[in-house]
């Protein structure tokens, strides 16, 4: 059995059809018998019209504040995506938080970058398996 971590951007998340294929994908990992991380971004261009919110009510709008809205598409893609995986039979936890340490880069799309907790983080989050997390 291996760990897998399978990322999708947001192309691959935009809309029901894309979430149902992303869906069969990570199922077909845990059928293999394998544990399953998936991290997905917002759907579609959802980190653009945020950013553009962002903007219309701040100009150079503070980074962590940025931070928490890219973290909000985000997690609606996850949770888009656990109901398509529940829909379907399988067991999950959805991470409601994230097992890494945030850190402020140059720059704002995306606005961060993540550094691992260490070896093993996933399994608190996770249940030492199966799990779906933003990002």
């Amino acid at each position: 059995m291996a760990l897998i971590v399978q990322k999708f951007g947001g192309t691959s998340v935009k809309d029901a059809e894309r979430l149902e294929h992303v869906a069969k994908l990570v199922t077909a990992q845990k059928n293999a018998g394998n544990d399953v991380i998936v991290v997905v971004s917002a759907q579609g261009k959802h980190t653009d019209e945020l950013i553009a919110k962002a903007r219309e009510v701040s100009p150079d709008p503070p980074k962590r504040e940025l931070d928490f809205l890219m973290v909000a598409g985000e997690q609606i893609s996850a949770a888009l995506l656990a109901m398509v995986i529940k829909r379907m039979g399988f067991p999950h936890r959805l991470a409601g938080r994230l097992p890494h340490k945030l850190e402020p880069r140059q720059g704002t799309h995306p606005p961060r970058e993540y550094r691992p907790l260490g070896a093993g983080a996933h399994k608190g989050q996770c249940g030492g398996g199966y799990g779906l997390s933003g990002r």
